[in-house]
């Protein structure tokens, strides 16, 4: 089963994939924190800003409510998610 947000990104919208300024929101993991709900401002293609807080989007721009983890820019994920942004995994019972 494809969840919304892995849809979204295999398939985007008309909309999504023409818009030229967006605002992306979601927990945001950056190279120094993690923002739970913050905000992700794209125009013409590039990041402008990366705010902590939600910013609503203005007329004319896609306001999206991705509902997911967003890591703007160049961020290793493989490396720094389990620290930053997922809890860490119990130590299993047992080993197969």
């Amino acid at each position: 089963m494809v969840n919304a947000l892995t849809t979204r990104i295999l398939r985007p919208s008309t909309e999504l994939a023409q818009a030229t300024d967006l605002h992306l929101h979601g927990a945001i993991i950056t190279p120094d924190a993690l923002l739970p709900n913050g905000t992700v401002i794209v125009r013409g293609g590039r990041i402008e800003q990366v705010s902590a807080v939600r910013v609503p989007a203005p007329a004319g721009a896609l306001d999206v409510d991705t509902g997911g983890l967003l890591c703007p820019g160049f961020v290793d994920t493989h490396n720094h998610a389990p620290w930053a942004g997922f809890r860490r995994w119990a130590k299993p019972a047992r080993y197969f």
